[in-house]
């Protein structure tokens, strides 16, 4: 549900949220809730203010029952620098709160009960965001390194079923702790929710990964300069075991080589890619020296 237009963007409340509301405002903590999500609502405008400055458009932001998210324009995932700087910034504009929050009562302003829930929730939400676990920052972090290792499709395609494992350990260590009466329901909720959007990110890793390639493509054009992978293949191999070695920032040459070893040719990542847009990602690499 739309609520609101900040500077260009939408600001949105989940309709969770709008019936939790009321449960929050029931059991006596809406202004407590309140003052949480207008922590949120700061950490997510670090996200939209790293976002701007790189280049990108910041669509909506909408808030959750248990959070927020910054829907930045795609292409975001295709410069794992770019994602690591938009998903680090909201941590860090969370410390900026504590850490002034802290100076203020240095200096010796008024602390009372509000201020240090501020402080806290702060602290809390910079923290837990830096967790190496998907939807959270820190698991897009995570994701962007293994970007540059593994490239995206199996860098999405691990980073995912990572967040799925943490996110089911902390669902079970959660129930423990509302066995033993340490914690409350809303833990094993925020696993839930972890849970269903490290499962989102996996099923839309294939489309993340497709929007790359038509990128790429369109910047080997454009790019004068590359830093280069070489990789070796026998000619039999297809062209769709090659692209899991496509990474965004560096460019990929095959040497293709036959049977006995023997240099046959080198085939382009644009060669790959066109073909692979074609719908010919069955072919065998060596058709392609063939072709060239």
């Amino acid at each position: 549900m739309k609520i609101a237009r900040l500077a260009g963007v939408d600001i949105r409340i989940n309709q969770w949220l709008v019936l939790m509301s009321a449960l929050y405002v029931w059991a006596g903590v809406g202004p407590q809730v309140a003052l949480a999500f207008l922590c949120v609502a700061w950490h997510e405008l670090g996200h939209s203010v790293a976002a701007r400055r790189a280049g990108f458009s910041v669509q909506e932001i909408e808030f959750f029952p248990f959070g927020g998210v910054a829907r930045i324009s795609p292409g975001l995932e295709q410069s794992p620098r770019d994602e690591i700087m938009v998903a680090l910034a909201g941590p860090v504009f969370s410390f900026i709160l504590v850490i002034a929050l802290d100076a203020g009562l240095m200096l010796g302003m008024g602390w009372n009960d509000s201020v240090e829930y501020l402080r806290n929730v702060n602290f809390t939400l910079g923290a837990f965001n830096l967790l190496p676990i998907l939807p959270l920052d820190g698991g897009r972090v995570f994701r962007s390194l293994l970007t540059t290792l593994w490239g995206a499709m199996k860098a999405s395609q691990q980073a995912a079923l990572w967040g799925e494992g943490m996110a089911l350990l902390f669902g079970f260590l959660s129930i423990l702790g509302l066995y033993w009466q340490k914690c409350g329901l809303d833990l094993p909720l925020i696993a839930g929710f972890l849970f269903l959007g490290a499962h989102k990110e996996r099923t839309i890793g294939p489309m993340i990964f497709w929007r790359l390639l038509k990128a790429k493509r369109q910047n080997l054009g454009t790019k004068k300069t590359w830093s280069g992978d070489v990789v070796v293949a026998r000619e039999d191999v297809h062209i769709s075991n090659l692209l899991p070695q496509i990474v965004p920032d560096r460019c990929l040459l095959v040497t293709v080589i036959d049977k006995g070893g023997r240099i046959v040719g080198q085939v382009s990542e644009s060669d790959l890619l066109s073909h692979m847009m074609q719908g010919k990602e069955d072919m065998p690499v060596g058709d392609l020296i063939q072709k060239a």
